[in-house]
């Protein structure tokens, strides 16, 4: 559940940049304007003891006013043209800067989708199996000798307790 919880939450932390770079390699973004206006820090946390950061130019696109950055250091004051995102939220404010980008982000997030889709079947199957394992049979008491069977009469099968011989060979009716 540990590891369902943490892939689904790494696929949908990518969410947003990879649908910007599946946007960015098929030409579905609007031309922009990009306005660097700082410079800022990208650092990742790698589990491994590792991680780094690197630095990235902060700014904001001149049609939505979405603020954004770009992945490298470019001179502030310069405006260049850009492809607008398609979702400027979360890891979808950074810029596509080419297919160089696009197609890692793509292949990570589809990564994780699918680690993510994996865990959450073999939960289900978990579920299944737990919710339709033997079901507990009540005991019941042994009747006498030991076995439990139908209780039978004696009667026959119109109540009257009168068992009627079966009728061999018997014409003329």
């Amino acid at each position: 559940m540990v590891m369902l919880v943490a892939m689904a939450g790494i696929a949908v932390a990518l969410l947003p940049a990879q649908v910007n770079s599946w946007a960015y390699v098929t030409g579905a973004e609007h031309q922009d304007t990009f306005h660097p206006v700082a410079y800022g820090q990208s650092c990742s946390k790698v589990s491994r003891g590792g991680g780094g950061c690197h630095t990235v130019t902060e700014g904001y696109l001149s049609s939505s006013g979405a603020q954004v950055n770009w992945g490298s250091q470019v001179p502030l004051g310069q405006p260049f043209s850009v492809r607008d995102p398609l979702w400027a939220w979360g890891t979808g404010r950074s810029l596509t800067s080419g297919d160089g980008s696009a197609i890692p982000t793509m292949i990570a997030g589809l990564f994780f989708d699918g680690v993510a889709l994996l865990l959450l079947y073999a939960v289900v199957v978990m579920v299944r199996r737990t919710s339709s394992g033997p079901s507990r049979q009540i005991p019941v008491p042994a009747g006498p000798g030991g076995v439990r069977g139908t209780q039978h009469s004696g009667r026959g099968h119109h109540g009257s307790g009168v068992r009627r011989p079966a009728r061999r060979g018997r014409s003329g009716r």
